[in-house]
């Protein structure tokens, strides 16, 4: 955990101030191990090998808990699966090679930032950041003066990434353990929003999407991406056959479930329909 996080940071509970409590820091800005205190309803928080653990609730809804579990146990296989399963989709558009899966994968992860429209010097939150393949990406756009704070349920996903940024030596990102539904951060303070798979099995996906316009200034733009075939796609023989494969592909975009706070902006389908995106604005 980087120390300037705790200018950020929130009490998922209550969004009262956390301060530090015992901690062992490396380099007088990381700490490695330690205790996190809400200064307003007195709840604890552990820093667990360099992640701040904001996890909240103690009972997750069973569906985070699943997911949870399932990217904790898969993490150092992740990459790897991933491509493969792209890969896999892949043939039935003949893209048919690991090369053009790759491609594929960096391309749509390079559309999806720019939608954010990032600037030198933004503070940006990328919930769901899994491995951290989008860091880099990120990182070009908003310079040594942005911020990138990165949240995952899976504290083995933000190990597998924190490996990548030590290889970047990246000072202004930090990466948290959290619940996307009880974001552990103040409220306005992102400048863009990112999530890229994953909010389809969220436990409270309006209570998500609450907590990326709280989090969010005016004016910010918050750019959602997950599996859900195009409305062309879905009642034709694949896509019929991907829903089978994986229900997931029935998932339609949550744009019932937005607040008043959020402003779509478009909706479109990316990969061969096989994703959707929302672009939306913090009105």
């Amino acid at each position: 955990m980087k120390l300037w996080a705790l200018e950020y940071y929130a009490c998922p509970a209550c969004l009262g101030s956390i301060k530090l409590g015992e901690a062992v820091t490396e380099n007088s800005h990381i700490v490695q191990s330690g205790v996190l205190l809400c200064d307003k309803c007195g709840k604890s928080f552990e820093i667990i090998e360099s992640f701040a653990d904001f996890t909240y609730p103690e009972n997750l809804h069973e569906n985070d808990k699943r997911w949870r579990d399932f990217y904790n146990k898969n993490a150092e296989s992740y990459d790897l699966e991933l491509r493969r399963a792209i890969t896999n989709l892949g043939k039935l558009f003949n893209i048919a090679s690991e090369e053009k899966a790759e491609k594929l994968i960096i391309e749509g992860r390079k559309y999806l930032i720019e939608k954010l429209e990032l600037a030198s010097g933004d503070k940006v939150l990328e919930i769901a950041i899994g491995t951290g393949d989008t860091i880099p990406l990120i990182l070009g756009k908003i310079g040594n003066n942005g911020i990138l704070e990165g949240l995952d349920i899976a504290i083995n996903m933000l190990k597998v990434a924190n490996k990548k940024i030590v290889l970047t030596i990246s000072d202004n990102v930090n990466l948290t353990v959290g619940n996307a539904a009880f974001l552990p951060y103040k409220g306005e303070i992102f400048d863009a929003i990112l999530h890229i798979g994953g909010i389809n099995t969220f436990g409270d996906i309006a209570r998500s999407l609450r907590e990326m316009a709280r989090v969010a200034k005016e004016g910010a733009k918050i750019v959602i991406c997950d599996e859900g075939l195009s409305p062309e796609l879905r009642n034709t023989p694949i896509g019929q056959e991907l829903i089978k494969a994986n229900a997931l592909f029935a998932s339609r975009p949550p744009i019932n479930l937005l607040p008043k706070s959020l402003k779509l902006i478009n909706v479109e389908w990316i990969w061969e329909g096989l994703f959707y995106v929302l672009k939306l604005e913090r009105i």
